[in-house]
């Protein structure tokens, strides 16, 4: 397994629509991953508590980590579905 660490990531914060709630969103991008690499990674802030996931390095990857966002179950699933995630879920 390969070890990779201390990404930063880019920070946009913006105004839901509906909920009218402040929404902070973190973007990060990794380039340059070997195929057939094992890849562990986590999403982190204010030590909460940490899911991991895997991933092998032979396809494009898009996942969405996120809080207690206060929307509901109906608004988060919408909110997965739109940002292009993977299906599985850690």
């Amino acid at each position: 397994m390969s070890e990779w660490a201390g990404l930063a990531a880019e920070i946009r914060r913006y105004r839901d629509a509906k909920s009218h709630a402040a929404v902070r969103v973190n973007h990060a991008r990794l380039t340059d991953l070997t195929p057939d690499t094992e890849y562990v990674y986590t999403a982190v802030r204010d030590g909460a508590n940490r899911s991991w996931g895997r991933y092998d390095g032979r396809k494009p990857l898009r996942f969405t980590s996120f809080g207690d966002n206060q929307a509901g179950r109906r608004v988060s699933a919408h909110s997965i579905r739109r940002s292009g995630a993977s299906r599985r879920y850690v």
